[in-house]
C-alpha cells in the first residue's frame, strides 16, 4: 500500500510540475506564420489592455487570443513588405528605444533608488550636532582650502580625544548651534538641495560617531549624531495666539487663560480663535496651519503640537517668544503607502542635486558590472602627444596607433581613435579649460564625461536581458510602428484613395446611408424693438413663403427680416415642439435685452432617402475599411499557418 500510496503521490507532483511548466512565460502559447508567441508575452498584453478586465475566463480569453492572432499576423505581412527595413520607421524607433532606455536607467535604477532611499529616511528623525567652517558664495579657491584645513585640524584634535561640545562652542561658525555644543536639534529627510551628502552622513552615522569632512552649500561640516527616534511625522493644528505686549507683560497671560477658560467650559475653538487670536493670518480660518513637521515651528509650539494624543485635542496654554498660545490638533498626518509616496516624489527628486549624485553612483556601478576596464598605456600615449592646442579650436589630434582605450568585459570595445571623435565635436567642452590648466587632468575630465555616455549605451544594449517588461515594450512599440504602416497601406489609404472601390462598395450598400424624416426648417429673426411689428411678421409667415415674406419686410433701406435655412431629422431639437407638418411655426419668442423675436417654420418635408455618395462619405469610408480589413485577415490566415497549443490555452483559463 505504501508504494501504491507513493506513486500516486508522484504522479499528483508530475501533473503539478507539469501545470506550471505549461504555464511558465516561456512556454510556447501558439505559432503565427513561424513566429513564436510565448505565454509571457501573451500575458503581458492581455494584462496589460484588459485591465481589470483580464479575469482569463473563456470568453475574455478566447476574444483576445483572436485579436493577437489578427495583430500578429499582421505584423509578419508587414514584414513580408520589408517595412521592417524602412528607415524612417527603423529612425522612429530608435528614438524611441533611446528615449525609454534612459527613461528606464535613470527612472528605474537613479530615482527610483533614491524615491525609496527617502522613504526609509523619512520613518526616523535624527538629532544632530554639528561644527561649521563656513564658506562664501563667491569665496575663491584659495580660500575654499583654507578652511578646509582648518575644518581638519579641528576633526583631528576630536579624534585625539577633545570633547566635541567644547569643540564647537569655541570654533563652529554657526553661531546658533555652537553655542550649544554644536546642537542643530532633531532633523529629519529630505534636507534641501545640495545638502545631500549633509543627509548621507546625518542616516549613516551611528549614535556617537564622527564623521569625517563634509561639504555642504555652508561650507565644511563635521557632524554627531547624538539619538535618534521614529519619525514624528507631520501634524496640522489649528491655534490661538495672544502676543507679548511689552509695555503689558501679564496681560497676554492674563488674556489666553481666559481663553482657556471658555473652551474648558465648551467654547468652540474657531470661533474663540476667530474672535481672539493675534494671528490675524489663520484666525479668519480659525485658527488652522498648514501642515508642518518638525524644526518648523520654534521647539515649544512643536514639543506641545506633537505631545497631544488624538485629533480634537487642545494644549494648556505654552509660552514661546513672541506669547502665548492654545493649539488644537486636527489631524495627525501618517506618511503615505510606499507607491503613492514615489508616485508624489519623482518629479521633485529629478530637480534635487542628490540625482547627480546618484547617477554618478549608478553609472560607476553598471561599469563594475559590465567589466570596464581603462587600457592607462593607450591614455597615456595620447596625453604625452598633446599641448595647450587642445583647449582651442585649432586642435588636431597627432598621429598615434589607433589601439583599445577601454572595454567592457571584452563584449564592447571604444578605440582612440573615437574619443577623439567624441572630443572633436565637443568644441565647446574643450574651450572651457584655460591653457595653463594640465592636460592630464583635463583630458582625463572629458575622458569620464565620454566613459559616462559610453556606459549609459552599453547599458541600454543590455536592457532586454535585464528588464523583461522593457523587451515587451519594445517589442510591443516595434509591432505597433510595423501594424500602423501595412494597416495604412493595405487599409486605411485604400479606402479613402481607391475612388473606384469605395463607388462600388457605396453602390452596393448604399441602402444602409439612409436620411431619416427630415425638414427644411427657417428660422427668422426679426430685427426691431417693436413688438407689433414682429407680431406682423409672424402672423404673414402663416401664409407667405420664405420669398414672399423676406419681400414684404425687407426694404433697400431697412433690412427687418433675415432667415436661415437648415435641412434636420425629425429627432432635432431645434424643431422643439413644433407640428411635423409643412408650414408649422414655432411660437414667437422675444429676447428682452435685445428686443429682437425669432421663431422657426417648417418649409417642407422630406420622405426617408439615400443619401448620395457625397453626403455619406466619412460612413462609407470607414465601412468601406472594415471590408477591406476583413479580406485582409481572411487573405492572410490563408497565407500563413497559425498553430494555437490548446493545452496551454486550457491551463491559462480560470
Amino acid at each position: 500500500m505504501d508504494f501504491i500510496k507513493t506513486i500516486k503521490i508522484l504522479a499528483i507532483l508530475l501533473i503539478a510540475t507539469s501545470t506550471m511548466y505549461a504555464q511558465s512565460d516561456e512556454t510556447v502559447l501558439m505559432t503565427v506564420a513561424g513566429q513564436d508567441v510565448t505565454v509571457g508575452e501573451f500575458r503581458y498584453i492581455y494584462e496589460k489592455n484588459n485591465g481589470d478586465g483580464a479575469n482569463y475566463s473563456t470568453m475574455s480569453l478566447n476574444e483576445y487570443l483572436d485579436l493577437y492572432t489578427k495583430f500578429k499576423l499582421k505584423v509578419a505581412e508587414a514584414k513580408s513588405m520589408g517595412l521592417d527595413t524602412v528607415s524612417v520607421l527603423n529612425k522612429e524607433l530608435d528614438g524611441y528605444r533611446k528615449q525609454l532606455a534612459d527613461s528606464y536607467i535613470m527612472d528605474k535604477e537613479v530615482v527610483k533608488a533614491l524615491s525609496q532611499e527617502l522613504y526609509d529616511r523619512k520613518k526616523e528623525d535624527v538629532r544632530l550636532s554639528h561644527i561649521l567652517m563656513s564658506i562664501s558664495k563667491r569665496a575663491n579657491a584659495g580660500e575654499i582650502e583654507s578652511k578646509r584645513k582648518a575644518a581638519i585640524d579641528l576633526l583631528n584634535r576630536i579624534k585625539r580625544g577633545e570633547d566635541f561640545a567644547t569643540v564647537a562652542k569655541k570654533y563652529s561658525e554657526d553661531k546658533n548651534s555652537g553655542k550649544l555644543g554644536g546642537d542643530f536639534g532633531w532633523l529629519t529627510a529630505k534636507l534641501p538641495s545640495g545638502f545631500y551628502d549633509f543627509e548621507n552622513a546625518m542616516y549613516n552615522l551611528k549614535k556617537g560617531e564622527v564623521s569625517d569632512l563634509v561639504r555642504s552649500p555652508l561650507g565644511w561640516h563635521i557632524m554627531k549624531v547624538t539619538d535618534s527616534r521614529p519619525a514624528r511625522g507631520k501634524i496640522k493644528v489649528a491655534h490661538i495666539l495672544k502676543r507679548t505686549d511689552k509695555t503689558n507683560p501679564t496681560l497676554a497671560k492674563k488674556e489666553i487663560d481666559r481663553i482657556f477658560a471658555e473652551l474648558a467650559s465648551g467654547g468652540d475653538f474657531a470661533a474663540l480663535a476667530m474672535k481672539n487670536s493675534d494671528d490675524e493670518k489663520t484666525a479668519k480660518k480659525g485658527g488652522e496651519l498648514a501642515p508642518f513637521g518638525i524644526k518648523v515651528y520654534e521647539g515649544a509650539f512643536e514639543e506641545a503640537a506633537f505631545a497631544l494624543d488624538k485629533d480634537g485635542d487642545n494644549s494648556r496654554p505654552i509660552k514661546t517668544k513672541i506669547g502665548y498660545h492654545i493649539i488644537k490638533r486636527i489631524e495627525k498626518i501618517d506618511l503615505d503607502k510606499y507607491p503613492t509616496f514615489e508616485a508624489k516624489t519623482l518629479a521633485s527628486l529629478k530637480k534635487d542635486s542628490r540625482y547627480e549624485t546618484q547617477k554618478e553612483r549608478v553609472v560607476e556601478e553598471i561599469k563594475k558590472n559590465a567589466g570596464y576596464k581603462l587600457n592607462n598605456n593607450t591614455l597615456n600615449r595620447f596625453v604625452n602627444a598633446q599641448t595647450p592646442e587642445i583647449y582651442t579650436y585649432k586642435w588636431k589630434a597627432a598621429e598615434i596607433k589607433d589601439d583599445v582605450l577601454f572595454t567592457y568585459g571584452g563584449k564592447k570595445d571604444y578605440k582612440l581613435s573615437q574619443f577623439i571623435t567624441y572630443l572633436k565635436s565637443n568644441t565647446r567642452m574643450r574651450l572651457r579649460y584655460d591653457k595653463k590648466d594640465p592636460i592630464a587632468e583635463s583630458i582625463e575630465e572629458m575622458l569620464e564625461g565620454y566613459v559616462k555616455e559610453t556606459t549609459l549605451k552599453y547599458e541600454q544594449s543590455n536592457l532586454e536581458e535585464r528588464h523583461p517588461e522593457y523587451k515587451s515594450l519594445m517589442r510591443e512599440y516595434e509591432e505597433g510602428i510595423l501594424l500602423f504602416e501595412a494597416s495604412k497601406q493595405k487599409v486605411w489609404d485604400k479606402a479613402s484613395q481607391d475612388t473606384i472601390g469605395l463607388y462600388t462598395y457605396y453602390e452596393a450598400n448604399k441602402t444602409d446611408y439612409m436620411w431619416l424624416p427630415r425638414a427644411e426648417l427657417a428660422t427668422y429673426t426679426v430685427k426691431t424693438v417693436d413688438e407689433k411689428k414682429a407680431k406682423d411678421v409672424y402672423k404673414c409667415a402663416k401664409k407667405k413663403n420664405d420669398k414672399e415674406l423676406l419681400e414684404k419686410f425687407n426694404k433697400k433701406d431697412q433690412m427687418l427680416l433675415s432667415s436661415e435655412i437648415n435641412k434636420v431629422e425629425r429627432a432635432s431639437k431645434s424643431l422643439g415642439t413644433i407640428d411635423w407638418k409643412e408650414g408649422a411655426r414655432s411660437e414667437l419668442i422675444i429676447d428682452d435685452k435685445t428686443g429682437e423675436a425669432t421663431f422657426n417654420k417648417i418649409l417642407k418635408i422630406y420622405k426617408p432617402m439615400i443619401k448620395t455618395l457625397e453626403e455619406a462619405r466619412g460612413y462609407v469610408i470607414a465601412d468601406y475599411q472594415d471590408q477591406l480589413e476583413k479580406e485582409w485577415v481572411k487573405e492572410l490566415k490563408a497565407k500563413y499557418t497559425v498553430t494555437l497549443n490548446e493545452e496551454v490555452v486550457k491551463q491559462l483559463k480560470k
